[in-house]
């Protein structure tokens, strides 16, 4: 690519044979699937953003045996980072249509900044490609709803990277939930705290030189700004890229309420916070939102200034509760409050394993577009509230925040 060169779905489009005939049949109406392959025919993947989280993917991918054929990032140094995890296998794409184009890659990850997502994920789609979409979904709630409607024309396999929506333990509480063990469920307190007050994980090294990055592809269609390494190496803290702590961590916290819960949309979201400590965000470092769902109440608080809560929750119902805190435990409302009737441990699962599966099999996986989008749009209103200082509601026949 060009440096500078402007990257849109439509000279994408039409560069890409297969993403054109991708266009023709979603047009009038007709999904491309491929058939069911079998369990142990391969799945060639390309890699569209190998930061901390791309790589982290990669080296998940070729654990479960896979084929990571192409990887591809604007960061010349993350690309060679990239290819060395696969052995100089890979192919590296400083532009992701030129991946997105090789006829033999039939899935892609997507590990991107959020404000990149959107234009990858619709491309990836529309090119023929089944997609891993790490969350957020989103940058906003209408890019969400052009990326459901371009899985819903094209119909390709898509898993959003609510890992959680992949563990038993989890899938324990839902059945607990749905079983009546609680009651009724009123109101559920979630957070994720951590205590990075001595410093930003994702902060640059110190005197970094911006060699081999392209800055105008980082920017996008974001705001043209000099290149800054917060803004590289920090994106998810700065309202251009991303959406801050409660884009970033409610799409856990909140997708474990919509999924156990079975609900779509909050009627309601209040959120309030600052920047108390961390001088370079421009996203509140600590925040909390309150949540109304009609039948019960969510408060999620996230923090990165003290540990101690962790991301632990309670679940509180008129017949018992639920706690997390170093396992699953449920205590009775009515009896002796301080003997779990019901315990249990941590048991992970394997989002990633899960999505493949489905790319063999065509069935739908844990997260899909629909469940991502409706968990992204949640964490958005709270956003809205937090910058505009007013209770966003919820319009359920424009499917948009108000």
């Amino acid at each position: 690519m060009m440096k500078g060169e402007q990257i849109t779905r439509r000279s994408f489009i039409k560069k890409s044979a297969k993403g054109a005939a991708a266009v023709t049949l979603a047009s009038v109406g007709v999904p491309i699937v491929r058939s069911v392959l079998g369990a142990n025919d391969q799945i060639v993947v390309g890699v569209i953003g190998t930061g901390g989280r791309g790589q982290s993917h990669i080296r998940h991918l070729l654990n479960l045996k896979e084929t990571v054929a192409a990887v591809s990032d604007i960061a010349s140094f993350r690309l060679e980072q990239a290819k060395r995890l696969t052995r100089g296998k890979a192919e590296g794409y400083s532009d992701y249509r030129r991946l997105l184009e090789r006829s033999d890659i039939n899935a892609v990850v997507i590990a991107t900044p959020d404000h990149w997502h959107r234009d990858q994920f619709i491309d990836a789609v529309e090119a023929g490609k089944d997609v891993y979409q790490e969350k957020p979904l989103s940058h906003t709630i209408a890019e969400g709803r052009e990326m459901a409607a371009a899985v819903k024309r094209t119909g390709r396999i898509v898993q959003v990277g609510n890992q959680y929506r992949s563990d038993p333990h989890w899938a324990r509480v839902k059945e607990e939930v749905e079983a009546g063990t609680f009651g009724k469920m009123r109101w559920i307190r979630v957070c994720d705290c951590r205590n990075w007050s001595k410093g930003d994980p994702f902060a640059p090294p110190p005197n970094f030189k911006p060699e081999g990055i392209d800055w105008d592809q980082f920017l996008g269609k974001a705001p043209k700004v000099p290149f800054d390494a917060h803004r590289y190496f920090a994106w998810r803290w700065f309202w251009d890229y991303a959406g801050g702590l409660l884009t970033d961590l409610g799409a856990h916290q909140l997708g474990l309420v919509h999924w156990i819960m079975g609900v779509k949309w909050p009627k309601s979201v209040s959120a309030n916070g600052a920047v108390y400590q961390l001088p370079h965000w421009e996203t509140p470092d600590c925040v909390h939102a309150v949540l109304d769902y009609g039948e019960f109440s969510v408060v999620f608080m996230t923090g990165m200034l003290n540990g101690h809560d962790s991301d632990r929750g309670a679940w509180y119902g008129t017949d018992s509760t639920l706690t997390t805190k170093g396992g699953f435990n449920i205590y009775p409302e009515f009896g002796d409050r301080n003997k779990p009737v019901k315990s249990w441990g941590h048991r992970g699962g394997d989002h990633m394993k899960n999505w493949l599966d489905c790319v063999r099999s065509r069935k739908q996986p844990n997260s899909t577009i629909e469940y991502g989008h409706q968990v992204i749009t949640a964490c958005h209103m709270a956003n809205i509230s937090y910058r505009t200082g007013r209770k966003v509601t919820f319009d359920d026949v424009k499917k948009d925040a108000v």
